[in-house]
């Protein structure tokens, strides 16, 4: 039996921008770099007009205000998570903020509970700072915390839904560009093999007459041009006898130049990493009489000093009666290529870290209800490792039959949003938790799986016990 192809990898930024909390990441110099939409809509701000901008000159004390200390507490909370590289959650704080001038200007009253987090380098390092609020203004004024919460819970269905189809349609670009490479490789494949058959048929024309040679290779010439690949002819000596003007620009020999001298000379290759000598490819072909491509990380140094990525493959040209005759090789420059996975795998990278760095468990699961994605808090609140398992192997059975029901409704199509249930974590310890879940579908509209996230709100349960004891 075949096992199934690895998932595609998820896209951590859309998970980040889609979580329901509000997020604010900060440099070690407290300069805003990454927020996501929750914040903004929390604070009334615009991504462009924040980032790159230090935090409290965006967000300062209200000049109205004369006792307001919001600056002096959150800069006090910071500089303790700087100092010390650990989580400080902050007491319920007043901090008002600045209305746009279209809604009025001035500054509207609010109250937060914070959480600024630290995230870590490898080497133990700050490289930023997560900064974590929940607005507590109706549960400090005490007015109908019903009503707003049910029409924050529909914000937040309506955000987690969009979110959702926001992720489904980037996954689906990821498979169409994972298409189009496998189809731009079989079409190199298939030039390759073409362009082989052509030079063996007009090396083949050089044993009939000196005027057919000529034709033959102007014609050869203008088809070599048209090409988009680097392309060098050798002969069975593994001299150059023709190189095109893209294989002029990678290897920085002009053709006429090139014309007899040593393949080694023209083409010379090293691996990228060792910067030890790669045998040519064209030496293999000729000895062994088979396709031969080049190993992976290899550079082409030019004449006048450039070095660049490239791939290649080199194929033997052979006359009808099969008598070998020389070389073709087709090779081309992956710079941009690399340095577009370069960049891809230094994004996930970095995404990865800040969801592992999110103090919320954040999750999905597939449509068997096991769990195929986890960030850092969920495996330490489980006390390992769940993906592959289900809620029936890291739970009690009458938490677990709860979820699972939850999960089963998900999956039918319905959104759970802002149910507050306990969950028990591997030391055994009960506290009460925030779950959004919402179904995940791909780009047909089919349900392929859910994604959730669940906040601790054990402290909040608190103050809201003290505040209807008052």
């Amino acid at each position: 039996m075949v096992p199934p192809s690895p998932p595609d990898p998820p896209d951590f930024r859309a998970l980040f921008e889609a979580a329901p909390g509000p997020y604010l990441v900060l440099s070690p110099d407290l300069v805003i770099v990454a927020v996501n939409d929750a914040y903004l809509r929390a604070t009334m701000t615009v991504r462009e007009r924040i980032v790159g901008r230090p935090l409290f000159d965006v967000f300062p004390d209200n000049p109205a205000d004369p006792g307001a200390d919001g600056v002096r507490n959150l800069r006090a909370s910071l500089d303790r998570v700087r100092a010390h590289l650990v989580p400080d959650a902050m007491a319920i704080q007043k901090y008002d903020i600045r209305r746009p001038e279209a809604a009025g200007g001035g500054f509207e009253e609010r109250h937060w509970s914070p959480l600024n987090t630290p995230v870590l380098r490898a080497d133990g390092t700050l490289a930023c700072v997560i900064h974590h609020v929940e607005d507590v203004t109706e549960l400090v004024r005490a007015r109908a915390r019903e009503t707003e919460q049910s029409a924050r819970g529909a914000r937040l269905e309506s955000e987690l839904f969009l979110r959702a189809r926001q992720l489904e349609v980037a996954n689906e670009q990821l498979r169409a560009a994972n298409a189009e490479l496998t189809r731009l490789h079989a079409d190199l494949e298939a030039r390759v093999a073409a362009r082989t058959a052509e030079l063996r048929a007009e090396v083949d024309e050089h044993e009939r007459t000196e005027t057919e040679l000529s034709a033959q290779r102007e014609k050869l010439r203008v088809t070599l041009e048209s090409i988009g690949d680097a392309v060098i002819v050798t002969d069975t000596a593994g001299r150059v006898v023709l190189v095109n003007r893209v294989a002029e620009t990678l290897t920085g020999w002009g053709a006429a130049d090139a014309a007899g001298a040593p393949l080694a000379d023209v083409f010379r290759i090293v691996n990228q990493r060792t910067r030890a000598p790669v045998e040519s490819p064209v030496r293999r072909v000729l000895a062994e009489g088979v396709v031969v491509g080049l190993a992976n990380h290899t550079v082409l140094i030019a004449r006048d000093g450039p070095e660049r990525p490239i791939d290649d493959s080199a194929a033997p040209i052979r006359g009808p009666d099969g008598t070998l005759h020389g070389v073709v090789l087709i090779f081309r420059d992956v710079t941009e290529r690399y340095a577009a996975e370069e960049a891809v795998r230094r994004e996930r990278a970095l995404l990865r870290t800040i969801i592992d760095s999110i103090p919320d468990l954040i999750f999905s699961k597939d449509v068997d209800r096991r769990f195929d994605l986890c960030n850092r808090g969920l495996i330490e609140f489980v006390g390992g490792d769940p993906c592959g398992k289900t809620a029936f192997d890291l739970f009690p059975a009458d938490q677990a039959a709860g979820y699972d029901a939850d999960d089963r409704r998900v999956l039918a199509g319905a959104t759970l949003a802002n149910r507050e249930e306990l969950a028990r974590d591997a030391a055994g310890r009960d506290s009460w938790r925030l779950v959004t879940k919402a179904p995940l579908r791909d780009g047909d509209g089919r349900v392929v799986g859910l994604v959730g996230i669940s906040r601790d709100i054990q402290e909040r349960k608190a103050t809201e016990d003290a505040l209807r004891a008052k």
